[in-house]
């Protein structure tokens, strides 16, 4: 069942072109489409965290990337990526709380 339902006279409207998207979004446990590009947003720095202590210090380890993944607060990630962009392998192990390698 759909929390908001389409009117059949309104799909034709212009209104009526965002309701199927907020139902999908709803379904999939989402407030709105705020929420599904801040999670979208939050996933890419979190990439960009791995990616860039890969290209500067090598390999990531497991337990980098697990920390890395369980973290979701955008603050927390951009000091990492600071960290890693700006420090050497032992600062970047530091801000992300892992041992160096």
């Amino acid at each position: 069942m759909l929390r908001n339902p389409v009117q059949v006279e309104a799909l034709c409207e212009r209104a009526a072109e965002r309701a199927p998207l907020t139902n999908l979004q709803q379904r999939k446990g989402y407030a709105g489409l705020e929420a599904v590009l801040a999670q979208g947003r939050e996933e890419a720095l979190a990439q960009s965290v791995i990616d860039l202590y890969e290209a500067r210090f090598g390999a990531v380890v497991v337990d980098l990337w697990a920390r890395v993944d369980a973290t979701r607060d955008p603050a927390v990630l951009r000091r990492r990526l600071l960290a890693i962009g700006t420090g050497t392998a032992d600062d970047a192990a530091r801000a992300i709380g892992t041992t160096p390698t």
